[in-house]
């Protein structure tokens, strides 16, 4: 998993959601671990 400050990337349509957590990034992908 992949660390960035405060964004969760939708890869499917290119979104951005920032959360409160400290350091969280999620890439939302067809299939990607």
């Amino acid at each position: 998993m992949i660390k960035a400050p405060f964004a969760k990337f939708m890869g499917k349509k290119n979104d951005i959601h920032v959360f409160d957590d400290e350091n969280k990034v999620e890439f939302l992908t067809q299939k990607n671990d």
